[in-house]
């Protein structure tokens, strides 16, 4: 608990066990290294809470679903200490470099809307995504799609795309 104007109120939000918030304005106990009494934690949802470092997440190694909405996020490079995530929501962020992302093999979603991303070719390693949102981004070559024949579900809606051939080999894809 922190001390706010109205008196003692929740440093985060929980909802049905997941931590769903941390109030921006408020130091947790520890600071951001508290994190890691959470070590079990498994889904992280933190929005709007103008985080620029994810360094603080070093230790969660059992997290299968992050979300990051709306933060000043930059440098991707401590994701790749979290090996079992299934799910990551990286939208409104100004994030450029996927590269890091390309350890995270168990990875089956990823939501990439409005990012400073150019070059999305580190995705065409993660073989198990099942879902790929990447609208309102910068993208303009699908060859990065060939090898992700587990690919069910795809958005490309607001891009720059002027050849959709590489789509013509990912036979499971249901939405497009």
């Amino acid at each position: 608990y922190c001390d706010g104007s109205s008196g003692w109120r929740p440093c985060y939000e929980v909802q049905d066990g997941v931590i769903t918030a941390i109030k921006p304005n408020c130091d947790l106990p520890g600071g951001m290294k508290s994190f890691t009494l959470f070590e079990g934690l498994k889904e992280l949802q933190l929005d709007y809470c103008r985080f620029t470092d994810l360094s603080f997440l070093k230790g969660l190694s059992k997290l299968k679903s992050l979300c990051f909405l709306h933060n000043e996020i930059k440098d991707l490079r401590p994701l790749e200490e979290l090996k079992s995530l299934e799910s990551l929501s990286l939208c409104q962020v100004p994030a450029s470099d996927l590269t890091p992302l390309t350890i995270l093999s168990h990875l089956e979603y990823l939501y990439l809307t409005d990012t400073q991303v150019t070059d999305y070719t580190p995705l065409g390693v993660l073989y198990n995504l099942k879902r790929l949102n990447i609208n309102r981004n910068r993208v303009n070559n699908l060859s990065f799609l060939s090898g992700l024949r587990q690919l069910k579900f795809l958005n490309l809606a607001q891009n720059q795309i002027k050849d959709l051939n590489p789509l013509a080999g990912l036979r499971g894809l249901i939405e497009l």
